[in-house]
């Protein structure tokens, strides 16, 4: 099978679905589309180089050679159908299946092989024995066993079906992935479920072992189950897709739901994350995100989530469901903070939310962080204040806050959690900041008590933030989803900046020089018609440094004592 799949014509879809579906019963197990041949090899290789992967990028590129040889139709589309998922996972044990390929002359492309371009006739390719028939209408049916081929019906008319099946979501993510992989959930559900339930069985002996709380384990499993359940109960096709060039690659995992099923309601809107980016203040940043939950279906798995979360982590006083239904989205970038990471992690983060009713919310959040002073939660001995009356900073009124938590040094990990605290919050120990409504619809929350941070922070949400302008962050955007509900951006640049001095300070220094700037890891979530899709880009750039990182802190382990110890380190380049 694997001389078949190297052969095959592989590529960019150029409708809604690719037309080799029109060939594929919508009931096969998998199916794997891929739209055009020439697109499929030129990212292939692309993707390969990018990973320097030098084996794979030549055995890609020697495939792509074969797109010359007489008869095969390098524009076309092709797919390969998995008939059975019976014994998948037994080991040695090859899936059924029947590859569609596009044909332009099928007599002179088995005839390379010694075929004679009549019937189901066996052909030798490459030393490997594969079975082959022409069906007509530019495809001809390889695969490796003669009985699969034999009972495939490759009849035409299936489009209609394929496109139902996969709604809106998928019919995008065939149109934009070089490659995708369509899981039909009736065959794959009883398989799932059980896999899920054995892994979640282990996972609670794990979480026993490691002396976690059984409460807060068994909620934190239950939370697990009820999303693998519903997943099981209401998906009717699992997606995942494939695409890349030389920007680097990206891929997506997406769903489509049963008309009328739960998550199909769930996910049935969409949202405007970006309008909440273009509220966050610029500068250097670790990590951001933006979430709009304004639509109905979005809101309502938010709190289930936050509901779930409460129970195993459950913190007196505080009731994020009430807080998430008063707010219609958020967003937020934890900043760079000059002092390192033993100045506080989150001292520079700024979160924005939108709510119907700023006042209401700045109200709603003091009075649960006054309720929760003097509560104990996971051990946790709270301490918190908000103020009465608010400062004027920015031109609105700032509430300051504050929330220390105090480890019960009785307990097992007390010393590690309380040297933590200022590594996190700085020298205070814990979060504090101020809280304002920067207009009637907007608040924003700092996580220090610095005014030029929330001074910056109000100024980006009256008038728009520079985070979203950052020419990185720009440049990933043009590869998520226009319409989504969710964005994140993860700039492994600055934390490896913030990361490797403190490395340097206990394990000597890291030999990388981290560029200017570097393209952020980005992914956006979107959902339409009773499907989601959650995109993740991963840049060459990054992945280039990433190597380097790697490289890098192998050498120290030769440095000190592993394979190439020894040799003197060169300074480091931040």
């Amino acid at each position: 099978a694997a001389a078949c799949i190297a052969g095959l014509p592989l590529g960019l879809a150029n409708a809604d679905v690719p037309e080799v579906l029109d060939r594929v019963p919508a009931s096969t197990p998998v199916v794997i589309s891929i739209g055009n041949v020439n697109a499929f090899f030129s990212q292939a290789e692309a993707i390969t180089g990018a990973m320097n992967q030098a084996d794979a990028q030549a055995g890609v590129q020697m495939a792509k050679a074969m797109l010359s040889m007489p008869g095969i139709n390098a524009e076309g589309s092709a797919a390969i159908a998995i008939t059975s998922v019976e014994g998948m996972n037994e080991e040695g044990e090859e899936p059924p299946m029947v590859i569609l390929m596009p044909v332009s002359d099928y007599a002179a492309l088995v005839g390379n092989f010694g075929g004679t371009g009549e019937g189901l006739e066996m052909l030798n390719i490459e030393g490997n024995d594969v079975f082959v028939k022409d069906l007509g209408g530019g495809y001809a049916m390889v695969g490796p066993k003669q009985e699969s081929l034999e009972a495939f019906d490759a009849s035409e008319g299936n489009t209609e079906e394929h496109e139902a099946m996969l709604g809106d979501i998928g019919q995008r993510m065939a149109e934009e992935s070089t490659i995708l992989v369509i899981a039909n959930m009736d065959h794959l559900r009883e398989p799932m479920l059980a896999g899920w339930a054995e892994a979640s069985q282990n996972m609670g002996q794990m979480m026993a072992m490691g002396g976690q709380d059984a409460e807060q384990a068994q909620a934190s499993i239950n939370m697990m189950d009820g999303f693998v359940q519903a997943f099981g109960r209401d998906a009717q096709r699992g997606l995942f897709g494939l695409s890349g060039g030389d920007y680097g690659f990206s891929f997506e995992i997406g769903a489509s739901f049963k008309g009328g099923s739960e998550l199909a309601g769930t996910f049935s809107q969409s949202g405007d994350a970006a309008k909440l980016m273009n509220k966050l203040p610029g500068g250097p940043y670790l990590f951001a995100y933006a979430l709009d939950s304004s639509a109905p279906g979005i809101k309502a798995m938010i709190s289930k989530m936050a509901e779930a979360g409460n129970q195993m982590n459950q913190v007196p006083g505080m009731n994020p469901v009430a807080f998430l239904n008063n707010a219609r989205g958020m967003a937020q970038t934890i900043g760079l903070n000059p002092a390192g990471l033993m100045g506080g992690l989150f001292v520079n983060t700024t979160a924005v939310i939108d709510s119907p009713d700023a006042n209401g919310l700045v109200e709603m959040f003091g009075e649960q962080i006054k309720a929760t002073n003097g509560q104990v939660a996971s051990g946790l001995s709270m301490t918190t204040t908000f103020a009465d009356a608010p400062e004027q900073i920015g031109g609105v009124d700032a509430y300051k806050w504050s929330m220390q938590m105090l480890p019960d040094m009785n307990t097992p990990g007390a010393m590690q959690m309380q040297m933590m605290m200022p590594m996190l919050f700085g020298p205070s120990g814990g979060p504090n900041g101020y809280a304002a409504a920067a207009d009637e619809n907007t608040v924003v929350v700092t996580y220090s008590t610095s005014a030029t941070l929330l001074e910056k922070a109000v100024g980006a949400a009256q008038n728009g933030g520079e985070l979203a302008k950052n020419e990185m962050v720009m440049a990933q955007n043009e590869r998520l989803h226009d319409e989504a509900f969710g964005y994140v951006y993860v700039d492994m640049g600055t934390i490896l900046k913030a990361v490797l001095p403190t490395v340097a300070m206990f394990a000597g220094p890291v030999n990388v020089d981290i560029p200017e700037n570097v393209t952020p890891l980005a992914m956006s979530m979107a959902s339409s018609g009773g499907g989601v899709g959650i995109r993740t880009v991963v840049p060459t750039d990054l992945i280039e440094l990433m190597k380097e990182t790697g490289a890098a802190f192998q050498g120290m382990a030769g440095g000190m004592g592993g394979p190439g110890g020894g040799q003197e380190e060169a300074p480091p380049s931040f």
